[in-house]
C-alpha cells in the first residue's frame, strides 16, 4: 500500500500555512512472523480513488525501472570496472564533468 503524506507548516503569529513537503510511503502488510502477506484488494469506486491508484501504479513501475537501471550501472561500472579501458573511462569522465559544469 502506498500512503501519501503532505506536511504543512503554520505560522501561528501570522495565521498562515504553507506546504513544506510531500512524499509517498510504501507500506507492506506482514503476518505474525513478520513475513509479507496479502491483503484484500481495494474496492475502488470514485474517480479520485481510481486516478490515485493509477498514479501510484505508475510511480511503482517507474521505481522498478529506476532500480533496474541503477543495478545495471552498478554492475557495469563497479563490478566490471576492469573491463573498461583507461581511455574509455577518461572519455566518459570528461563528458560527465562537462555536463556538470555547463
Amino acid at each position: 500500500m502506498e500512503v501519501g503524506v503532505k506536511v504543512m507548516s503554520e505560522n501561528i503569529h501570522e495565521r498562515t500555512m504553507r506546504h513544506t513537503n510531500s512524499c509517498f510511503l510504501t507500506m507492506i502488510a506482514v503476518d505474525k512472523d513478520g513475513s509479507p502477506t496479502e491483503v484484500p484488494r481495494l474496492n475502488l469506486q470514485t474517480k479520485k480513488e481510481k486516478t490515485r491508484y493509477i498514479a501510484g501504479a505508475m510511480r511503482r513501475k517507474l521505481r522498478q525501472q529506476h532500480d533496474k537501471r541503477l543495478e545495471e550501472i552498478h554492475e557495469e561500472w563497479s563490478e566490471h570496472a576492469a573491463d573498461h579501458s583507461t581511455e574509455e573511462i577518461d572519455e566518459l569522465l570528461r563528458q560527465l564533468l562537462d555536463e556538470d559544469f555547463s
